[in-house]
Formats: structure tokens, C-alpha cells, sequence
């Protein structure tokens, strides 16, 4: 396991980062010295700053400017963290899965649970629910043979995504359409 789990997105309250830190602070991370690193751009950076240092987790967890290149660190984060209210397309799932990274998110509408298989390739944890956001975060830590077979199935989980599946199902999709 590597020494920190990533969160991706805009820092905005739909993210809802700030309840991701006290979840994150509740779970067995800060201890073990895993630290949290959130990726991103946006109006609540000065709230969740305030907040880190209120939780007295400067040492811990890192605000990271939004990166053209966000690989580098989801190929190196344990797992990646999605909390949010609601999603269009978790495009940021499909990246993490695709680096080999497994993920935890809220069951939230729409688009998680067509991507994360529970206990597959990551865990889908009850919409809103954040202590069982901390408990799947301390699970997925320290269950090694549920960690392993999630990062293990993680990148074929998304093949089906891939420009080339894709492209595969629009030349059916064309055909079929040409032939009528």
C-alpha cells in the first residue's frame, strides 16, 4: 500500500471535501501516517485549508492544485475517495480504475455504481452515509486480500470504457443503422 489516498475534483461543496476530512480524520489513516491528498480548484480551498488546520491535520493532508496530468498521482495513491452529492459521469473513477488505483464512493446518483463493482474493483458505500465512508476507508486499508483483488481487477474493470470497446460498439451501432 502506498503512503496516501487521493481525492479529484472541483473544491466546491458538491465535492463536499469538508465532511471527506472529518471522515478521514475518524478513520485509521491519520495514525498509520497516510495521508490525504485532495486535487483541485475552486472556491472552497481557504474553507477546507481552515478546516485541515482546525482538525490540526497540516501534516497529513495536502491541498493539490488541479493537475493537466492528475496520473501521476492516481497511479501512486492507495485508493482514490468519491463523496459527492451527486455525479454526471465520474469520469475521475474511470481515470483512477484505469492507473490500477481502486476507489470508494458514495452510491450517489449517477454513474458510480455503473463503473464501481462492490468489492471488485473498489467499494460503493450507502449515498451520504460518511461514517460508513470511514469504515469502508479503514476496511479497505486493512482487509490486504480485499485490497489486493480490487487493484487486481481494477484495470480490466473499465475495458468496456476504452476508446476501443467503445469504437467497437459505434461500428455495430452504424452498421446496423446503414443496413436498415
Amino acid at each position: 500500500n502506498c503512503d496516501f489516498v487521493l481525492a479529484v475534483g472541483r473544491l466546491n461543496s458538491i465535492k463536499q471535501f469538508d465532511k471527506l476530512l472529518d471522515s478521514y480524520f475518524n478513520s485509521i489513516l491519520p495514525q498509520k501516517d497516510i495521508k490525504l491528498y485532495i486535487m483541485g480548484e475552486g472556491g472552497e480551498k481557504l474553507r477546507l485549508a481552515e478546516k485541515i488546520m482546525t482538525l490540526n491535520l497540516q501534516a497529513k493532508v495536502k491541498l493539490i492544485d488541479f493537475q493537466e496530468n492528475p496520473f501521476k498521482y492516481m497511479a501512486k495513491a492507495s485508493f482514490l475517495i468519491l463523496c459527492s452529492k451527486n455525479e454526471g459521469f465520474p469520469r475521475v473513477i474511470l481515470e483512477a480504475l484505469a492507473c490500477g488505483t481502486p476507489v470508494i464512493s458514495f452510491d450517489c446518483k449517477s454513474g458510480p455504481n455503473e463503473i464501481i463493482q462492490h468489492k471488485k474493483n473498489g467499494l460503493l458505500v450507502e449515498n451520504q452515509n460518511f461514517k460508513a465512508l470511514t469504515e469502508a476507508i479503514n476496511e479497505l486499508n486493512t482487509n490486504t486480500f480485499l485490497y489486493d483483488n480490487c487493484k487486481i481487477n481494477s484495470v480490466n474493470s473499465v475495458e468496456q470504457f476504452s476508446v476501443n470497446s467503445i469504437g467497437k460498439k459505434w461500428k455495430v451501432y452504424l452498421d446496423e443503422l446503414l443496413n436498415n
